[in-house]
């Protein structure tokens, strides 16, 4: 039992991140929408935009964006 709650605690934050960093395509869409405001969405994603910009991630995020906005 006990180490079931191990791997829950262990597993938990590595999903809330996952869950994230897939968010990011549903607010793009809802910003496009005008549902978000952008100011909220650049504040709130920032992290993401830095992955975009900062690291060899930026293929995947544009995909995984352009995905949702088609």
């Amino acid at each position: 039992m006990k180490d079931a709650h191990v791997v829950g605690l262990a597993v938990a934050p590595l999903m809330a991140v996952v869950l994230y960093l897939l968010s990011v395509g549903p607010a793009a869409r809802a910003a496009e929408a005008h549902i978000l405001p952008p100011e909220s969405m650049k504040t709130f994603y920032a992290p993401v935009e830095w992955l975009y910009r900062e690291t060899p991630l930026r293929a995947p995020i544009r995909w995984y964006v352009e995905w949702w906005l088609d």
